[in-house]
């Protein structure tokens, strides 16, 4: 498909008009975690109130997993994956200019003497054509031209750099699950159980668990002693990896 500035470069460096519409930029495809917060509350959390004095223990069932040592070994495991997968994601794409500097670039390496002289050479390319079908040819071939020239300059060309975050985003997601032997789905919600307990206060855990109001503070996160137990010795690394990911 002929994009509008591989069609604006062709008009400068051969002369040519061309106007085509301007491709949409992907969106970046992201994780969206899920929020259960009723259901990790348990099933009166709708109801719930700061004031109410007894907290019934958390429901655990396929989504929400019970926090023990090995889940927590099985969720660092998703952790590092994850980590490692986002690493690669990132050497992959490279340094990716925003779209203003890499319209600079881009006409500072036309005008370099190798981008006259690949100029030269597009407009040769162009000349042999005869039909429609060896112009479509030569234009695809220019546009291949074109970014082996501009990407070891320029990095790559910002809508490009969002196409590919998008198909790379899913990785991240199967490296965790490969990892851990859990699903996405499980990840995200032990994810966002882990936070809460580890940044309350010391008196917020008893003896009976825990339970700490969310946000709109009329739903609580819910865990029981053993969980507490097995959290808390392990929230500084958990913490700062969950905080890493952002």
């Amino acid at each position: 498909m002929k994009s509008s500035r591989f069609l604006a470069w062709t008009a400068l460096v051969a002369g040519l008009a061309a106007v085509v519409p301007a491709s949409a930029s992907a969106q970046i495809g992201g994780l969206v975690k899920k929020k259960v917060k009723e259901r990790l509350a348990g099933p009166d959390a709708a109801a719930a109130s700061p004031a109410a004095q007894a907290a019934p223990g958390p429901v655990f069932n396929e989504y929400v997993l019970e926090i023990t040592p090995d889940l927590l070994d099985r969720l660092q495991r998703a952790l590092a994956a994850e980590a490692a997968a986002r690493e690669e994601n990132a050497r992959r794409i490279g340094k990716v200019l925003p779209e203003e500097e890499y319209d600079r670039c881009e006409q500072d390496a036309i005008r370099s003497a190798e981008g006259q002289k690949m100029s030269e050479e597009s407009v040769r390319l162009m000349e042999t054509a005869k039909t429609d079908q060896q112009l479509q040819q030569a234009m695809e071939e220019m546009g291949k031209r074109l970014e082996a020239f501009m990407e070891p300059r320029c990095g790559l060309e910002p809508s490009k750099a969002e196409r590919l975050r998008s198909e790379l985003a899913p990785r991240t997601t199967v490296a965790a699950e490969e990892a851990s032997g859990l699903t996405d789905h499980q990840l995200s919600i032990l994810k966002e159980r882990i936070l809460p307990l580890c940044t309350a206060t010391e008196a917020a855990a008893g003896s009976e668990g825990a339970r700490i109001p969310t946000e709109d503070s009329t739903i609580f996160y819910v865990y029981s002693p053993g969980e507490v137990e097995a959290l808390r010795p392990r929230c500084g690394t958990l913490a700062q990896a969950l905080q890493a990911e952002g």
